[in-house]
């Protein structure tokens, strides 16, 4: 089941989202996320932490509801192509 919210999200969090999903279905480990941690040059943190959680939310998506991910990821791949 896909966030309730999902559609409002930014586009570039839904995209992070899927590839988590693809990263799970492709055999990748949570701990392989390629989003890394990044922090301004005043030390505060940049956005990177809300695309590492939304890359991780999908993997854990695909890990739980495994038919519904595949059903997803055909529909937004084949959308993104057309």
């Amino acid at each position: 089941m896909m966030p309730p919210n999902f559609m409002s999200w930014n586009r570039a969090l839904r995209g992070a989202f899927l590839k988590g999903a693809a990263a799970f279905l492709g055999g990748e480990l949570i701990g392989e996320c390629p989003y890394q941690d990044k922090r301004k040059p005043s030390g505060r943190l940049s956005w990177s932490r809300s695309f590492q959680n939304a890359w991780r939310d999908g993997w854990q998506y695909a890990e739980k509801y495994r038919d519904d991910a595949l059903i997803t990821l055909a529909y937004y791949y084949k959308r993104k192509t057309s």
